[in-house]
């Protein structure tokens, strides 16, 4: 919780894949590629830009039954975050990662 006692992150190698307000869950923003950022914002109202992030790079995701997002499509969109970010990790970071076991 490096912002505030309220915002949760998640990292991979150190770096910010998923946040969300750990007290009143409702949504969550995601890293996302930024070709497919148009496509999401348009197919779902539950897919905007979020505060205080890249509008260009991060989305915030409201899935069901806050939002109208499907739950399998947001958890696609928190895989595809978590595999976002592990692709620009440097080779030696990838290598703890993966030495860690954890996922």
């Amino acid at each position: 919780m490096p912002f505030d006692e309220h915002t949760l992150v998640y990292k991979v190698g150190g770096k910010m894949f998923c946040l969300l307000d750990a007290t009143q869950f409702n949504g969550c923003a995601l890293k996302c590629d930024p070709e497919r950022i148009p496509e999401l914002r348009e197919s779902f109202e539950g897919i905007d830009a979020g505060p205080y992030l890249s509008r260009r790079h991060w989305n915030y995701v409201w899935p069901v039954p806050t939002g109208d997002v499907p739950w399998i499509v947001f958890e696609g969109l928190l895989k595809e975050s978590y595999a976002l970010v592990y692709q620009g990790l440097t080779r030696k970071v990838k290598a703890e990662v993966d030495a860690s076991g954890k996922v």
